[in-house]
């Protein structure tokens, strides 16, 4: 499962202007890399959002805040448990 973001604010990346995010869902694996090596915990969430999106950390870095919050509202709806009767 994913979920789409189309940033208000694009950014600069490696391969160009990145308009929108495609977030997957985390998995514990992703959790455990993100926090190899850092126990700061916005480096934790930048590079866990950087695994989960595909995009580097600079581009993470890099994203307005406005889009970052819409980025951490989507991590946190694949953290809700599924409402009742939706499919796992």
């Amino acid at each position: 499962m994913t979920v789409e973001i189309t940033l208000d604010y694009p950014v600069e990346g490696p391969m160009g202007t990145v308009e929108k995010l495609t977030m997957r869902r985390p998995k514990v694996r992703d959790q455990v890399a993100a926090q190899e090596g850092t126990n700061n915990p916005a480096e934790f969430e930048l590079r866990l959002y950087s695994f989960l999106s595909g995009q580097p950390p600079e581009v993470i870095a890099a994203i307005d805040l406005a889009d970052y919050a819409r980025l951490n509202r989507a991590y946190l709806d694949f953290m809700a448990p599924p409402a009742k009767g939706a499919a796992a």
